[in-house]
């Protein structure tokens, strides 16, 4: 048994601006974000990379769909070792593309403005946060106490 890597990228949101940012950074913000996407359970990892030079600050979301059907989210949720292992899994298949995916366009987008951003061409480490699914909420309306006495 192989363990092919499925899945599909997509630029989410890109904004770059002219100028310095309000809130200086030391250094890029990269996070990941899983969740889970529909009623099939398919893993969702949203990325977030944030830079900054001296000319401008930018901000770039791509999400990360798995199309696996054996890395369905039942199966990460299970288990503290099934979120462990799925978090390996996404940093060693899909981190670096995801992170590649939004420091291109960030950089493609900063050029047409004429600067650039002091991205490493290499993901940094990021820790993969695992937003569990909210318990269903109650739907049916509530008794009115309304007469009794």
């Amino acid at each position: 048994m192989t363990d092919e890597a499925r899945f599909s990228v997509m630029l989410h949101r890109l904004e770059t601006h002219a100028g310095p940012h309000n809130e200086a950074l030391e250094e890029p913000v990269w996070t990941l974000t899983a969740f889970p996407s529909d009623e099939l359970s398919t893993p969702v990892i949203w990325g977030y990379l944030r830079a900054e030079s001296h000319d401008g600050f930018g901000q770039a979301q791509v999400l990360g769909v798995v199309s696996d059907p054996s890395r369905s989210w039942p199966a990460i949720a299970a288990s503290n070792s099934g979120e462990a292992d799925f978090a390996k899994w996404v940093a060693e298949h899909l981190a670096e593309v995801m992170y590649d995916t939004c420091r291109r366009a960030l950089q493609a987008q900063a050029a047409n403005m004429d600067f650039t951003f002091p991205l490493e061409k290499a993901a940094p480490s990021a820790t993969l946060q695992i937003e569990k699914p909210r318990a269903a909420q109650r739907t049916a309306p509530k008794k009115s106490r309304k007469g009794r006495g």
